[in-house]
Protein backbone atom coordinates (compact mmCIF):
# COMPACT_ATOMS: atom_id res chain seq x y z
CA UNK A 1 0.00 0.00 0.00
CA UNK A 2 2.84 2.56 0.91
CA UNK A 3 4.17 1.69 -2.65
CA UNK A 4 1.22 2.70 -4.39
CA UNK A 5 0.83 5.77 -2.01
CA UNK A 6 4.43 6.94 -3.26
CA UNK A 7 4.01 6.41 -6.44
CA UNK A 8 0.94 8.69 -6.63
CA UNK A 9 2.53 10.99 -4.99
CA UNK A 10 5.47 11.24 -7.52
CA UNK A 11 3.12 11.31 -10.36
CA UNK A 12 1.66 14.27 -8.71
CA UNK A 13 4.79 16.38 -7.94
CA UNK A 14 5.65 15.40 -11.77
CA UNK A 15 2.79 16.67 -13.02
CA UNK A 16 2.39 19.81 -11.18
CA UNK A 17 5.97 20.23 -12.21
CA UNK A 18 5.23 19.72 -15.55
CA UNK A 19 2.24 22.36 -15.31
CA UNK A 20 4.23 24.72 -13.80
CA UNK A 21 7.34 24.63 -16.55
CA UNK A 22 6.11 27.73 -18.97
CA UNK A 23 6.60 27.05 -22.44
CA UNK A 24 8.62 30.25 -23.97
CA UNK A 25 8.03 30.99 -27.49
CA UNK A 26 11.14 31.49 -30.07
CA UNK A 27 10.77 35.08 -31.23
CA UNK A 28 10.56 34.53 -35.25
CA UNK A 29 9.34 36.66 -37.62
CA UNK A 30 6.48 35.09 -38.99
CA UNK A 31 3.59 37.00 -37.14
CA UNK A 32 1.85 33.68 -36.26
CA UNK A 33 2.91 31.02 -33.63
CA UNK A 34 4.28 28.22 -35.83
CA UNK A 35 5.69 25.33 -35.54
CA UNK A 36 8.24 23.31 -37.83
CA UNK A 37 5.61 21.56 -40.36
CA UNK A 38 3.08 24.81 -39.88
CA UNK A 39 6.84 27.03 -41.79
CA UNK A 40 7.43 23.97 -44.20
CA UNK A 41 4.13 24.39 -45.43
CA UNK A 42 4.20 27.77 -45.50
CA UNK A 43 7.56 27.70 -47.11
CA UNK A 44 6.30 25.22 -49.88
CA UNK A 45 2.69 27.07 -50.19
CA UNK A 46 5.46 30.38 -51.41
CA UNK A 47 7.40 28.06 -53.24
CA UNK A 48 4.15 27.12 -55.41
CA UNK A 49 3.36 31.03 -55.86
CA UNK A 50 6.43 32.64 -56.51
CA UNK A 51 7.00 30.31 -59.37
CA UNK A 52 2.76 30.46 -60.96
CA UNK A 53 3.81 34.17 -60.49
CA UNK A 54 7.39 33.93 -62.06
CA UNK A 55 5.65 31.79 -65.23
CA UNK A 56 3.05 34.11 -65.41
CA UNK A 57 4.62 37.57 -65.51
CA UNK A 58 8.76 36.88 -65.85
CA UNK A 59 9.83 33.91 -67.21
CA UNK A 60 10.25 35.37 -71.32
CA UNK A 61 13.33 37.62 -69.15
CA UNK A 62 14.80 35.76 -66.73
CA UNK A 63 14.86 31.56 -66.14
CA UNK A 64 12.83 29.15 -64.14
CA UNK A 65 15.80 28.07 -62.10
CA UNK A 66 16.60 31.86 -60.67
CA UNK A 67 12.83 31.42 -59.15
CA UNK A 68 13.30 28.11 -58.04
CA UNK A 69 16.54 29.42 -56.36
CA UNK A 70 14.77 31.86 -55.15
CA UNK A 71 11.99 29.97 -53.46
CA UNK A 72 14.32 27.43 -51.84
CA UNK A 73 16.33 30.32 -50.26
CA UNK A 74 13.00 32.05 -49.44
CA UNK A 75 11.83 28.63 -47.78
CA UNK A 76 15.02 27.54 -46.14
CA UNK A 77 15.02 30.94 -44.27
CA UNK A 78 11.62 30.67 -43.05
CA UNK A 79 12.05 27.14 -42.01
CA UNK A 80 14.46 28.09 -40.06
CA UNK A 81 14.14 32.00 -38.53
CA UNK A 82 10.24 31.69 -39.27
Amino acid sequence: MREITAKITRYRSLTRAVQRKEVTRKGGFLPIEANIFDRIFIGIALFIAIHLLWMRFVETYVPLGVATALSLVLTIVIVKWG
